[in-house]
């Protein structure tokens, strides 16, 4: 019978820990690099705007790593679970918050992103403490998959714009966009919904439908969950972004419906895409045969 102490838990969480906290390093180096590459402020601001859901979506996972590998090294009764899971991730989300704060200074802007990103990260292991920890930590690599194929696919978001018919005007260039952000979202449903699969089936879990449903979905529900602490977090910063110019407001609630929309395709897709996984592996039943 399977039970949250598997054989293989405490190896798998603690390298989901590492790899989590490797991709939640480099979006910070990232994020500091293009800001402070930024030949004006006002540019810096944009990008700092820019950067915040990306940030915020890594220290969410990476909480959530933090709570399953405390959680994995020291199992505790039902009643502390939480408090354990969601104690590791508040302490991820409070290192990411103090380098924001000790790499950008304390206006009320900064502060605010790094209480965003607090509450991200403590979100994260309060998320850990779900049970089956198992559906929870193949979902989590579902998602940090998911996060790095999207990441390289932007690194080609030129060509890939000409490719899906990218113009010379502007009409042309947003119908492009349109169909761009449109693949990157089915690949990463795809990608989270296999790789949830394929880790939750290798384990021989035992568990069916509602499992493999919730591992495929994970990716897309922090998503959702990181749409909306940076909608609440960063009122403040977008809201300076949108009195730059008459267009940013328009601008700013393109990229926010944009984002909504990719988090709730890979939401689907993801659980899809593991659901079809596992019909394919089912045998179907053979025809009973009948005695004379």
């Amino acid at each position: 019978m399977a039970t949250d102490a598997w054989p293989a838990g405490r190896r798998g969480s603690l390298i989901l820990l590492g790899a989590s906290l490797a991709w939640l390093g480099w979006m910070l180096w990232s994020a500091q690099a293009s800001i402070l590459g930024a030949a004006e402020p006002v540019t810096a601001i944009i990008v700092a705007a820019s950067a915040l859901p990306v940030v915020i979506a890594a220290t969410m996972l990476a909480g959530g790593a933090a709570g399953l590998a405390a959680l994995a090294w020291r199992p505790l009764a039902s009643g502390l679970r939480w408090a354990l899971t969601t104690g590791a991730g508040a302490l991820v989300g409070a290192v990411a918050a103090g380098l924001i704060m000790w790499g950008y200074g304390h206006r009320s802007s900064i502060v605010q992103l790094a209480l965003s990103v607090l509450a991200a990260g403590t979100l994260g292991g309060a998320l850990a403490g779900i049970r089956p920890g198992q559906v929870v930590r193949v979902g989590l690599a579902g998602a940090l998959v998911a996060s790095v194929a999207d990441s390289a696919l932007s690194l080609f978001t030129v060509p890939l714009m000409r490719l899906f018919g990218g113009g010379g005007s502007p009409a042309g260039w947003l119908a492009a966009a349109s169909r761009l952000a449109l693949t990157a979202s089915l690949i990463g449903g795809a990608v989270a919904g296999l790789t949830a699969f394929a880790l939750l089936y290798r384990a021989r879990c035992g568990w069916r439908f509602p499992a493999y449903l919730g591992a495929g979905a994970a990716a897309g529900v922090l998503l959702l969950l990181t749409e909306l602490i940076t909608r609440i977090g960063g009122l403040q910063i977008f809201g300076i972004v949108g009195r730059l110019s008459p267009a940013d407001p328009t601008y700013l609630d393109y990229v926010a419906q944009s984002r909504l929309d990719y988090a709730m395709i890979v939401l689907f897709v993801g659980a899809i895409v593991a659901l079809l996984c596992l019909g394919a592996t089912m045998r179907r039943p053979e025809p009973a045969r009948s005695g004379r």
